[in-house]
């Protein structure tokens, strides 16, 4: 039963449905809750000693969120008798209050490592700043959406309270960290904003994507999304906001309630039942971005080469790509300019710019801005050439008094 159960929460079939037809492993507490049954709990607690591993994720979600008071400490011992096999089993040890230690532990797997910054924002800053930047920030071979992530989660950290002769400890252990010297304390009470949530106008989730103003934001939406698709069980919203690096993840969170990818279900939320919505979620490419690459064959082949687009983006790195264009500049100077991270590619009289993230890749039109800035440039220059003209004859002007 329990097995079954597993596969349908997997399929993220409605969970009031799921709940009814494996009943046998649930009961109702004296509080009205909905808990597992002491037969139920068994079978749990003997899938996660013995069960495949591809099942540890939905087994400690599931046990975390509708375990008794009683049976929580059995079911915390069986995750560390197992091992720390996915990121939900370090979220769901912590949900059952874990020993702290265990995120500070190296692990392997990027996955690992993103849900441990996630849940070190909430430890001691006196031991997890340092640990951030001597386990992510100042050490080699680790990958950029790490990296950004532990920086996040140190502001989080400085941002919390942190006392000034802290602060000051770190700056002068860590010279070289550029977060430390440049952060600056925020708003006192600041903070608090962070238990209130703004309510949202119902929104389409293509126009929700197109509302992303700069690839910060992208990269936000983007873990909210990550998120949202990690997790198979409802959490609370002190739960969710437990998981947010930044208020802007908080509030494309709150946005995507509003599109209805995220839907209330037993007492909590989690991703919607709707297949579409949820394949929306697994694509992450929005149709006007599909459209714009189609449209325009030119900035598709600069990008992606003339291979299957679905291919080229499964195999996308920022660094082999950046690189790829960066060599082709010289062949397409009059195509292709590279800013860094940010790339301005023309075709067929349009120009787009392109900003090139770890994970992500945020396209904008700009072509008609473009035609607008031109258009004051040569306004500007004719003005200019203009004054150098009434300059030019003062001076003659004023050479022949002299002479």
């Amino acid at each position: 039963m329990l097995k079954q159960f597993l596969k349908k929460l997997e399929q993220r079939s409605p969970l009031d449905t799921i709940m009814h037809r494996c009943s046998d492993i649930f009961e109702t507490n004296s509080a009205g809750q909905t808990v597992f049954s002491e037969e139920g709990f068994a079978s749990l607690l003997e899938f996660l000693e013995a069960g495949e591993t591809s099942y540890q994720a939905l087994c400690v979600q599931a046990g975390a969120r509708w375990s008794s008071s009683s049976q929580k400490v059995s079911l915390r011992n069986a995750i560390v008798q197992r091992g720390f096999l996915t990121p939900s089993c370090l979220w769901a040890y912590r949900e059952l209050r874990g020993h702290m230690d265990e995120l500070f532990c190296d692990y392997a797997r990027p996955e690992m490592g993103l849900m441990q910054i996630l849940l070190l924002k909430e430890a001691n800053p006196a031991q997890a700043v340092p640990f951030l930047i001597e386990g992510f920030l100042a050490k080699r071979g680790v990958p950029e959406e790490l990296r950004s992530a532990s920086r996040l989660c140190v502001l989080r950290l400085l941002d919390s309270g942190c006392p000034p002769d802290l602060v000051r400890s770190f700056q002068a252990r860590y010279p070289r960290a550029e977060i430390l010297s440049q952060w600056r304390p925020g708003i006192p009470g600041r903070p608090l904003e962070w238990n209130r949530d703004v309510e949202q106008a119902p929104v389409d989730f293509h126009q929700l994507v197109r509302s992303v103003h700069d690839l910060r934001e992208l990269s936000s939406l983007t873990r909210a999304l990550y998120l949202i698709s990690l997790f198979y069980v409802p959490l609370t919203d002190r739960e969710w906001r437990s998981l947010f690096l930044t208020r802007t993840d908080q509030l494309f969170f709150q946005r995507l309630r509003a599109a209805g990818i995220v839907e209330a279900q037993n007492g909590g939320s989690c991703l919607s039942t709707d297949a579409a919505k949820q394949q929306l979620v697994k694509k992450f490419m929005n149709g006007p971005a599909e459209a714009m690459l189609n449209e325009n064959n030119g900035l598709r082949t600069q990008l992606f080469g003339t291979g299957s687009l679905e291919e080229a983006l499964r195999g996308y790195c920022r660094e082999k790509l950046l690189s790829a264009i960066t060599a082709s500049v010289r062949q397409n100077e009059d195509r292709v300019e590279v800013f860094g991270d940010r790339i301005a590619i023309s075709d067929g009289g349009k120009r787009f710019e392109v900003e090139l993230g770890t994970q992500v890749i945020l396209m904008r039109d700009t072509t008609d801005q473009y035609l607008i800035d031109q258009e004051i440039g040569k306004l500007y220059r004719h003005e200019m050439k203009a004054a150098l003209d009434v300059m030019g004859v003062g001076l003659a002007g004023v050479k022949d008094v002299v002479g």
